[in-house]
């Protein structure tokens, strides 16, 4: 254990206006690694203050004035639970309290007045009165000395009284037992932390003032170079206890280093050279080569820590000792100060480069992903919300604060958790014996058992994620991607060991344990938080190859009734299927319904391992897969991450861990024995439709039971629970475990409570959807609900500076996925209403409330159609709805065909095709049918123009009670001289005249409308799968609403003002070529703004407003036209010229001018293909550089120009090297550029 530093920084920053003031201030507070951070004479605003959030530094807090002037703001980080108490309006003072080894301590501070101090000092003494706790730190500059003798230059000849603090400050100091903590550790030191030049003056005025209990526990206090202002700052270290170690984690960056990379390489490749023998196991020189290179991993970023850093602290180091022999001087100063502005210049000139190194990829990071979705973006618009720490914990009634009472109580309650559950293996094998299971057959389970193939593990690393948490070895993927050509052969064999002798290395049982609070859970409880392991990624790998193995088998042998983690199973599926049981419900009214919502208490963690054994045996996966879970499920260990802090070991005896690849599989193969016995029980009564009986479904610990006659039924579940549990540690949460009732008056439910314990309610979310025992509430519980959320959401991000492309990524990244899930879930929207509600909202959120620059079906039109791709969410709607028509087409889910079709007098191909819901009028009386069929009559024709060969034209005439077998028209017909004929009764074996007449009759008529002789666009879309089906159903409704918007108004504009017609083939290679030459967020929005005209003109104006003359701002003497403004001007025409000729010198060629060429970026008609991708950033630029002087106002100038075309040549550069490209790549495109570039940067 070592010993915890708190660091406390104060400094007087004088001023903070300055955007390269603060990126230095920031950049050195970045260094300091500071807990506390105090900074007084800001002169911000409040309205300035979001400049100065860092998250890196901590949590801001400000105390701003309505002025410039005046400023006092914290950084605080967030594990000491900071609150802000008090701030005044001057700005002056700044209170917030903290927790500091559970003891609350206030900080305050203070920006003390050069004048009317005593006056201050009294108002600060009742803001104490009000708000003084035990523990306090001031901090600040109060702008006086405690001890004039001491704490002034002695040659100043003045009043011993002047510049001290008042005797009502000190007098205060000594009624909260306060200490100046510098001068307590420094008694007969002179130090000073202000050097006035107009005085001549050398100063102790920024302070630190702590309690006596702070005070002692100052391990060191000093002041810092004076770098920032004229004050230097001030930085203490508080012992605050001891801590465990943190779990180490590698530095990514240092593997992005060649010279760092290779060392690494290196002590891989001689590690195993020297250690890989046949006499040494597998998993022991795996494990020590992790610690070996754990321990070079930390030398290299030793290394580059030091050396990236040496220079500045050298610097700085030389900076204090010239001020402190200034101050000792008794002389004259001038040759030591004169050294001093020299060693100033120097750490200004160091520190800027790496300012402008940091400010460049930062550009860079806007440059490519300004206005896109991702991480960028999602930073932008979050919610301030974070994870709450865990500061208390109930225990027995009692409230526990003490960080290490809590982490003890969490110790305790997780040991019991996973402390093995005593059971006889006997018992355990007869009851997985005597349930009837399906097992894998023989081909898989030879493929469960095979060696591990490089191949293999090579494929898992490539898939796998970037910038996930490690386990707790420290080594995250990128490690894993970078050294595979060496770790892959070792690592290989490991897993072969362990598939064939059941040897799992030592590293892989260890896990770290991070609490995840629970969803509008009491988080003073233990049990509402989450544990999920972080498991070392070498582990990960293995796990998910057997993952990916066993999932395919067990796809075909878990019953349907489980949907989770299986290919080919939703989520939608089980909802899907309770939405119809409340559909049957309702219709016949003499059914009693009860859907029983069983929560497992903490599922996953009470798996018995004895009893997993059993299960895979009963399931008869193969040896050696078994023995490889039978070697992972074996003596586990964990720690828990309880803020931050590593608890100490715990012994893992029981349950799957979650954060395993292969822990949820596992988990529905130990499921399914429950689900097969309530299935097989005759004396629970599920819901019968048909030949079929409905009684239970499961998505992972997620199970609902559905039942009629639920007085009877439901002992028998519970008696069957009960023994499941003792078996496999499966644990009925009775308290958490809902019904939903249907048809069943109110004297039945509360004998159902009494015999179950179990509460019967209005309303249960399963799965994610609000459900009733009513399907009309369905919209208001969820559309509506999700809806006012979001809206409040865009209501707030309306707020954050972002373009328009900008927000229709937000839409993208924040709202689709919302609406998204409800749509594909429960598709039960009837009209437009809602839609156009949604339409009208979301386009005032792109627009920021103002008047619409594109039109709406432009924005959702596709990019390669030219638009900008916005999620139109009743198309989605659409698709998704579409993709439940499925179900109706294939016919191959029958349960889910009874319920939703029970009581139809048709088969369902009736109403797909044939139009049956005309005749049978109840077929739209249902939540979910005539939404959806009237989606499918929408873009029926579209889809299939002729008479699908998948229609089964039997089906659609047979009553689906009957259950007569049908077949498919493609098995009915044969083709015969380009024609598709019926096939005879007996080639087609059917014996029933009637059914063979029923069938000609249809075949003539479907003839009429002729027979497809290809895949049909819906065939080719479903082709694909499951997989980015509402994706591609999407794609093709849009396409198909969008036929008429082929020629947008805006490409007859442009013919227009260029005098000649522009062909389709032009614009479309405009919008799939053209506008992705560049990542540049900013140059995408100029290209779009620039082919939809949006850039308001004085012409514009002068529509809008009468008053307007609509005369061009630079020119004043002709109309300001759009093409005017951008080219036909004057003004403009000599700023082209330039443009172009600079174009031409730079790449050697004589490209003519043109408006298309220059103003659109129609590069196809110049017939020079050379060179083409910098003539493209050359009038980006010269664009940009217009735009930004939109109002003529500066000026346009070459120089500006070069300006954007160097940074864009930075920009690719750095687009280069993050692609790992190499430096010719780079130099065959901007080779003639960059030596234009510097050439005029010389000249």
């Amino acid at each position: 254990m070592s010993v915890q530093n708190l660091k406390i920084m104060s400094c007087n920053i004088n001023g903070l206006n300055n955007g390269y003031k603060r990126k230095k201030v920031v950049h050195f507070l970045q260094k300091i690694k500071s807990d506390i951070v105090c900074l007084v004479e800001t002169h911000l605003i409040y309205k300035d203050s979001h400049l100065l959030k860092r998250e890196r530094l901590g949590h801001l807090f400000t105390a701003c004035n309505s002025k410039k002037t005046n400023g006092v703001l914290f950084y605080i980080k967030k594990d000491l639970a900071p609150e802000k108490i008090f701030c005044d309006e001057d700005g002056r003072i700044l209170i917030i309290k903290v927790y500091i080894q559970k003891a609350p301590v206030l900080l305050v501070g203070v920006y003390a007045p050069n004048n009317k101090q005593k006056l201050f000092y009294k108002k600060l003494t009742r803001i104490l009165a009000e708000y003084g706790e035990k523990e306090m730190l001031w901090m600040g500059d109060f702008n006086g000395v405690m001890v004039p003798k001491e704490d002034r230059d002695s040659k100043v000849k003045k009043d011993r009284k002047e510049g001290r603090l008042p005797g009502s400050f000190l007098r205060e100091t000594q009624y909260w037992e306060l200490y100046d903590i510098w001068r307590v550790h420094n008694p007969t030191r002179k130090e000073y932390s202000y050097y006035s030049h107009r005085h001549g003056t050398s100063s102790r005025i920024d302070l630190i003032f702590g309690t006596k209990e702070l005070v002692g526990k100052t391990e060191k206090i000093e002041l810092l170079p004076r770098v920032l202002a004229d004050h230097n700052p001030i930085l203490m270290k508080l012992r605050v206890g001891y801590k465990r170690n943190r779990a180490w984690r590698m530095n990514d960056y240092i593997l992005k280093i060649k010279s760092h990379r290779e060392k690494i390489r290196m002590g891989i490749n001689n590690y195993f050279k020297d250690n890989a023998k046949e006499e040494m196991k597998e998993g022991i020189v795996w494990d020590a080569g992790k610690a070996v290179i754990r321990g070079l991993l930390i030398q290299q970023n030793s290394i580059w820590y030091k050396g990236k850093n040496k220079a500045q602290l050298e610097l700085l180091s030389k900076i204090r000792t010239n001020e402190l022999e200034i101050e000792k001087e008794k002389g004259t100063k001038t040759r030591l100060q004169g050294e001093l502005k020299k060693l100033h210049q120097q750490y200004e000139q160091l520190i800027a480069s790496e300012i402008e190194r940091k400010v460049m990829y930062n550009r860079y990071n806007f440059f490519e992903n300004a206005n896109k979705p991702g991480k960028l973006l999602a930073w932008q618009i979050k919610d301030a919300k974070k994870k709450p720490l865990i500061m208390r914990i109930k225990n027995k009634g009692e409230t526990v604060t003490d960080s290490q009472q809590i982490q003890k109580l969490f110790e305790e309650y997780y040991a019991n958790l996973y402390k093995k559950t005593q059971g006889e293996i006997k018992t355990i094998s007869q009851y997985v014996e005597e349930t009837n299971l399906e097992q894998i057959s023989e081909a898989m389970k030879a493929d469960l058992d095979k060696q591990i193939t490089p191949e293999e593990v090579i494929r898992t690393i490539n898939m796998a994620k970037v910038n996930k948490s490690p386990g707790a070895d420290g080594l995250s993927t990128l490690y894993y991607k970078t050294f595979k050509e060496e770790l892959v052969p070792q690592l290989v064999s490991v897993m072969n060991v362990v598939l064939k002798k059941g040897e799992l290395p030592e590293s892989w049982k260890e896990s770290i344990i991070v609490l995840v609070p629970k969803q509008d859970k009491d988080l003073d409880l233990i049990k509402n938080y989450r544990p999920i392991s972080l498991l070392n990624c070498d582990y990960k790998i293995f796990a998910t190859i057997l993952a990916n193995r066993i999932k395919q088998a067990l796809a075909q042998i878990i019953h349907k009734d489980q949907v989770g983690f299986l290919p080919g199973r939703q989520v939608n599926q089980n909802i899907r299927l309770i939405l119809n049981t409340l559909e049957v419900a309702e219709k016949d009214p003499n059914r009693d319904l009860a859907l029983f919502f069983i929560d497992a208490e903490k599922a996953f963690d009470h798996v018995r391992w004895d009893y997993l054994e059993k299960v895979l045996e009963k399931f008869e996966v193969g040896h050696q897969f078994k023995r490889a879970v039978g070697a992972i499920y074996t003596n586990q260990r964990a720690r828990l991450n309880i803020n931050g802090q590593l608890s100490d070991y715990i012994d893992i005896q029981k349950g799957t861990r979650q954060g395993c690849p292969l822990s949820p599989l596992l988990f529905i193969m130990g499921l399914e024995i429950l689900n097969v016995r309530i299935r097989e029980e005759k004396e629970i009564t599920g819901l019968k439709i048909s030949d079929q009986e409905l009684k239970i479904r499961a998505y992972a610990d997620d199970i609902v039971c559905i039942l009629t006659n639920p007085l009877q039924s439901i002992k028998k579940v519970l008696d069957i629970i009960q023994r499941h549990g003792d078996i496999s540690g499966f644990i009925i949460n009775k308290e958490k475990s809902k019904f939903l009732v249907k048809n069943i008056d109110a004297k039945s439910c509360k004998k159902l409570e009494a015999a179950t314990d179990c509460e019967v309610i209005p309303k249960v979310k399963y799965l994610g959807i609000w459900v009733t025992n009513k399907n009309t509430n369905l919209f208001q519980d969820n559309y509506v609900k999700v809806w006012e959320d979001i809206k409040k959401d865009l209501t707030r991000w309306q707020t954050i500076p972002l373009t328009w492309m900008g927000r229709i990524a937000v839409i993208k990244m924040m709202v689709l996925p919302k609406m998204l899930f409800l749509f594909q879930n429960i598709p039960i929207i009837k009209g437009i209403n809602f839609f156009e509600k949604l339409k009208r909202k979301i386009t005032d959120f792109i627009w920021a409330g103002k008047r619409a620059r594109i039109a709406y079906r432009n924005l959702i039109d596709d990019k390669g159609r030219g638009g900008l791709s916005l999620p139109d969410l009743r198309t989605y709607y659409e698709a998704a709805a579409l993709s439940w028509m499925k179900e109706w087409i294939k016919l191959e889910n029958k349960t889910l065909l009874n319920l939703e079709g029970y009581e139809l007098r048709f088969g369902w191909h009736a109403y797909v095709w044939y139009d049956g819901d005309k005749l049978n009028k109840d077929f739209n009386k249902h939540i979910i049918r005539g939404g959806l069929l009237d989606i499918w009559k929408k873009y029926r024709k579209g889809m299939e123009p002729k008479t699908p060969l998948w229609l089964r034209p039997l089906e659609a005439v047979i009553r689906p009670a009957l259950s007569v077998e049908t077949r498919t028209y493609k098995e009915y017909l044969i083709r015969e001289n380009e024609e598709w004929k019926l096939k005879g009764r007996e080639e087609l074996e059917i014996n029933d005249w009637f059914r063979y007449h029923q069938l000609h009759e249809r075949y003539k008529k479907d003839m009429r409308v002729g027979f497809a002789t290809k895949k049909s666009e819906l065939e080719r879309i479903w082709e694909k799968g499951n997989k980015g089906l509402i994706s591609r159903l999407y794609k093709y409704i849009l396409s198909y609403n969008m036929e008429d918007n082929t020629v947008k108004t805006v490409m007859i504009s442009w013919a227009k003002d260029l005098g000649r017609p522009i062909e389709l083939d032009n614009w479309e290679y405009l919008w799939n070529k053209e506008f992705k030459f560049t990542i540049s967020g900013s140059i995408r929005e100029n290209q779009y703004k620039m082919f939809y005209r949006c850039y308001i003109t004085p012409a514009t104006l002068a529509k809008i407003d009468k008053s307007q003359q609509g005369i061009c701002w630079r020119c004043r003497k002709q109309k300001g036209t759009f093409i005017h403004m951008w080219w036909t001007c004057m003004t403009i025409q000599a700023f082209w010229d330039k443009v172009i000729k600079e174009t031409n010198k730079m790449l050697h060629n004589k490209i003519k001018k043109s408006p298309g060429l220059c103003l659109v970026g129609l590069h196809r008609e110049n017939n020079n293909q050379k060179d083409q991708e910098i003539y493209q950033y050359s009038f980006a630029a010269a664009r940009l550089t217009i735009a930004k002087d939109w109002k003529g106002e500066k000026g346009l100038t070459k120089k500006d120009w070069r300006e954007r075309m160097r940074e864009y040549m930075l920009m690719a550069k750095l687009t280069n090297n993050r692609k790992n490209k190499s430096n010719e790549d780079f130099l065959e495109t901007w080779k003639l550029a960059i030596a234009y570039l510097n050439k005029e940067s010389v000249t």
